[in-house]
């Protein structure tokens, strides 16, 4: 197994089943000795026996509960309570971290590993992404932990708290996050599957992590099976940002549902007749923009604003440095339009695509309601 540790004389993860199939790697079958409490971080709240008394390392196993989703790379993490105390890996509520946007939304924890490493109370951090595979088929199933599958490591006697995070590869932004869970005897922590907020659900072929070669081997019935787009990650459609729980794929029956993600058509607005000049700031008012600089080329002493015509605007933002394109999708194509028909058009055509290319992940479904994951914890 492919391990990454900072500290050459605390090797993280001791791998048991290293050239073995998962099938071979023992289950353990615990209980846990205190309550977990799961609060808004996911922080676990079981205690820590101050009086177990352990003679070798802890044996770790995650499983897979959900039945079609697989796990991505996995970052796991020994520590001190005070790390996740002061620097969470998420919290529910709050905008997702630029690492754990990475590990959700391409499967890649490397993020994480770089942002935990050198900070004060962190024994060990590692990556891995080599997991044996449980159907014995060769390739890519075995950089994924499938539904049902086990993952065992060891972690050293002496260790205070684990934290363990992977991506969900069937998903746009979902993954599952243990975070500072006492490393006792008994230890089992049920976890959901969480949205971070980075993208939205779209739930296409061409939106998720997952590779055309994944939809083959793992879900050879899908739909993206057959679709070159399947190899694309398109993360650009920006989430809610904020964390939550999972809300599960939802099995989109119609092309209907396109609607509900489509770009505003110019037809749609309110108040633009052919003639009129001032399409592109009614279109920005409708889309919710509020900018007065933007909109209005006078606003007058009681706040009456006076839509700036469509040449007025457009040089407008092609002429600002604070209307550059990059934070809305919407100002970089009117940037790149000619005039008003133009920008319509190109709406029309983004909405054209989407709607040919929306095949869903109705074989990876999975519900929110249940937990994704459990983490066991037994200390021999």
């Amino acid at each position: 197994m492919e391990t990454t540790a900072y500290e050459d004389n605390h090797h993280l993860l001791r791998s048991k089943e290293q050239g073995r199939d998962l099938q071979e790697v023992r289950m353990y079958s615990v209980s846990s000795s205190s309550p977990t409490v799961m609060p808004k971080s996911g922080k676990s709240k079981t205690g820590k026996s101050k009086s177990a008394k352990k003679t070798s390392d802890c044996q770790v196993t995650v499983t897979n509960l959900s039945y079609r989703q697989a796990f991505g790379e996995m970052f796991v993490m020994l520590h001190d309570q005070e790390v996740t105390n002061d620097s969470p890996i998420y919290e529910f509520g709050q905008s997702p971290t630029e690492q754990l946007c990475t590990l959700t939304q391409n499967l890649d924890a490397r993020g994480l590993q770089t942002l935990y490493s050198s900070k004060p109370g962190v024994n060990s951090v590692a990556v891995t992404s080599n997991f044996s595979d449980i159907q014995g088929a060769p390739g890519v199933g075995s950089k994924y932990l499938r539904g049902g599958a086990t993952f065992t490591f060891s972690v050293p006697l002496d260790s205070e708290y684990i934290s363990i995070a992977a991506g969900l590869p069937f998903t746009n932004d979902g993954g599952f996050v243990l975070q500072a869970a006492p490393v006792v005897d008994g230890g089992e922590h049920y976890l959901p599957a969480i949205d971070s907020g980075c993208e939205a659900n779209l739930q296409t072929c061409w939106s998720v992590p997952a590779s055309k070669e994944d939809f083959q081997i793992l879900s050879p019935r899908a739909q993206c099976v057959f679709d070159d787009i399947s190899d694309t990650n398109d993360n650009d459609v920006s989430g809610e940002n904020f964390v939550s729980i999972h809300r599960g794929l939802q099995d989109l029956d119609s092309k209907d549902e396109v609607e509900k993600l489509s770009l505003l058509e110019c037809d749609d607005i309110e108040g633009i007749s052919d003639d009129d000049n001032q399409g592109f700031a009614k279109y920005f008012r409708t889309e919710g923009y509020k900018d007065s600089i933007l909109l209005c080329s006078v606003v007058d002493s009681n706040g009456v604003c006076s839509l700036r015509n469509d040449t007025d605007l457009l040089d407008f933002i092609n002429a600002n440095n604070d209307f550059d394109g990059n934070d809305s999708k919407l100002i970089n194509m009117a940037q790149s339009s000619s005039d008003f028909d133009d920008f319509c058009d190109k709406i029309s055509d983004v909405n054209n695509d989407l709607e040919s290319s929306f095949k869903v992940l109705e074989p990876i479904l999975f519900d929110f309601r249940n937990p994704i994951a459990r983490v066991s914890i037994k200390c021999l």
